[in-house]
């Protein structure tokens, strides 16, 4: 999965792939027979290949679930992931993502303007 060539088709827009393949077997879906099982790529080569769009000057959205990652992470039911997303959402923030999309935005907002708070206060005060 990694070490792949890298194509970018549009100037304006591109992705990341995080993971690769599904673990759902629907009825009506192909991705597990033809892509295989999920497997996730390194954290240090999904950093590195954002870094690189960052250079290449494409805005950075960074998509954060509650799905398989988190999920994995602190091995807890989606309804009391939250904390992860908040985590991801910083930690984009802080290393340069143009915008978030999220499912709890009410909490994202207010992680994000006390980060931005903290970060202004600091260089006020630096």
């Amino acid at each position: 999965v990694e070490d792949l060539p890298v194509e970018r088709k549009y100037p304006f827009k591109s992705g990341v792939n995080i993971m690769f393949g599904c673990n759902n077997f629907c009825s009506y879906c192909i991705v597990p027979y033809v892509r295989g099982r999920e497997r996730s790529r390194e954290p240090k080569d999904i950093i590195r290949e954002i870094d690189c769009m960052q250079e290449l000057g494409y805005p950075i959205l960074l998509g954060t679930s509650r799905k398989s990652v988190i999920g994995l992470t602190l091995d807890l039911p989606s309804d009391e992931r939250e904390e992860g997303t908040l985590a991801t959402t910083v930690y984009g923030m802080l290393h340069g993502c143009s915008f978030v999309r999220v499912h709890d935005v009410k909490a994202n907002h207010r992680a994000i303007t006390m980060i931005e708070a903290i970060l202004q206060r600091s260089k006020n005060h630096g």
